[in-house]
């Protein structure tokens, strides 16, 4: 028997509808041409590449594996790894790479380094004083350690010497236990060490057991004066006493000697800092002529350039002020220019009033200008910090203030934080609605017909 092939061809040639009628496709296709249909048949569906376990038709497949996909690889632009569409977010709270707020001090951070930043360098979290294992309970702002460290260098060399004191009765009391016993074992001590941080390095280079100065010079600089030792007993003369770190006493009081002579070479500089100080301060009170200028020329003012880049400007006439806005006059007021440092960045603020919208109100508009300055060939631009304006609240209870404060950060890419080309940038960075009139006029922000302006610049790249 054969195949009877007529009848076969019969049937294929016979008209069928689409296996995907249901999802709309409405062609009929004789059965021989079925297969090829099924195969490119835009109602038909197809497996996603991307994993995403999709059926997906073929009328979309190409826009879903290009766009659609919840599983398509994207590249983070931050630290360049291939991540899931719909992973991007989640990714975007916990990338390395990603810029964040420090939570302390607002400096803009990678995540990465804020774990460091918090332990080795932001100026806002508290920490202890280096000397806490010599007695000293002090816990304070890092960035406030430097001036306590100045400022209390009396202190920590008074604990030192009483650290020194004490153990040298307790090495000679063990000292003389040994000799009562016919046998003398060594005692174990450890020389201090105190790091001085910001100070630098020790002005001196010490080697154990090549000196056998006495720690007298220890006691004079913590007395009354360089030569004082009236609030001390003299030290006790000591012996050559070996330890078993290879260390002895007399090379541990050598150690807090030169300690010591360090602290009396920093005592004498700030000595001089504000003999020089108090100079300028008589000759600005006296009224001398600055023989120093700005660049466009105007007088240098140096109480201004000691300000470290935190500014306080007493906005007078605010009533005269508001009423020339209200009448739709244009009302704009600058302060006068502020250095970030000795060296650093020149600033100044501008205030109008934007009394002339209807719809959302009279709001006190704030911005920075820089201008030009001294130093601005040494200095790097643009600037890149971070800028906190205030209106401060004058309440005479200060528990109850409440100052409206808003933080920006610098952004490279405007003009307004480019070197300035002439005295003054003409553009400007800040809020144009920074607080409302309402605000301020119903709450303590005016006293006297005044307003207090503050702000703060921190560098991140200060010389």
């Amino acid at each position: 028997m054969f195949p009877d092939g007529f009848a076969k061809r019969e049937i294929m040639s016979l008209l069928a509808y689409c296996p995907f009628k249901h999802k709309g496709c409405s062609e009929k296709i004789e059965l021989r041409l079925m297969p090829t249909h099924e195969e490119n048949c835009q109602y038909g569906t197809k497996a996603c590449p991307n994993l995403c376990g999709l059926e997906v038709r073929r009328r979309s497949f190409e826009e879903h594996v290009r766009k659609l996909c919840p599983k398509l690889p994207m590249v983070c632009d931050k630290c360049g790894k291939q991540i899931a569409k719909d992973m991007v977010e989640r990714h975007r709270e916990s990338c390395s790479k990603a810029s964040i707020h420090c939570q302390q001090c607002g400096k803009a951070i990678l995540r990465e380094d804020e774990a460091s930043h918090l332990d080795i360098s932001c100026p806002k979290v508290v920490i202890p004083c280096r000397f806490r294992s010599f007695g000293c309970k002090t816990e304070l702002l890092r960035e406030r350690l430097d001036l306590h460290l100045a400022e209390s260098v009396h202190h920590h060399m008074t604990l030192l010497a009483r650290g020194l004191e004490s153990l040298s009765v307790n090495t000679l009391h063990r000292s003389a236990e040994s000799e009562d016993h016919g046998e003398y074992s060594g005692t174990s001590i450890q020389a201090p060490c105190v790091d001085f941080g910001s100070y630098g390095a020790s002005p001196f280079s010490y080697q154990p057991g090549k000196s056998k100065l006495d720690a007298h010079s220890l006691y004079q600089v913590v007395g009354k004066g360089p030569t004082s030792t009236s609030q001390f007993p003299a030290p006790p003369v000591l012996g050559h006493v070996p330890t078993k770190e290879g260390y002895n006493l007399q090379d541990i009081q050598h150690y807090l000697d030169q300690i010591a002579q360090w602290a009396q070479k920093l005592y004498d500089r700030d000595r001089k800092l504000l003999k020089k100080i108090q100079d300028l301060e008589q000759r600005l009170q006296c009224g001398e002529p600055s023989r120093r200028l700005e660049p466009h020329g105007a007088p240098v003012n140096y109480m201004n350039r000691f300000c470290n880049g935190v500014f306080i400007w007493k906005l007078q006439n605010y009533t005269k002020m508001r009423d020339e806005a209200m009448t739709g006059a244009t009302s704009v007021q600058h302060s006068e220019g502020f250095y970030t440092a000795m060296y650093g960045y020149n600033l100044c603020i501008r205030v109008n009033i934007n009394a002339m919208d209807s719809i959302r109100g009279a709001y006190i508009s704030l911005f920075v200008h820089f201008m030009k300055g001294e130093y601005d060939n040494i200095l790097e631009w643009p600037f890149k910090g971070s800028i906190t304006l205030s209106i401060l609240d004058q309440s005479e209870d200060c528990l109850k203030r409440k100052p409206l404060k808003e933080t920006l950060v610098a952004r490279s890419e405007l003009l307004a934080f480019h070197r300035p080309t002439s005295y003054r940038n003409h553009k400007g960075f800040g809020y144009m609605e920074f607080a409302p009139l309402s605000v301020i006029e119903n709450g303590s922000y005016i006293r006297n017909d005044s307003v207090y302006i503050k702000v703060e610049v921190k560098s991140d790249h200060p010389l």
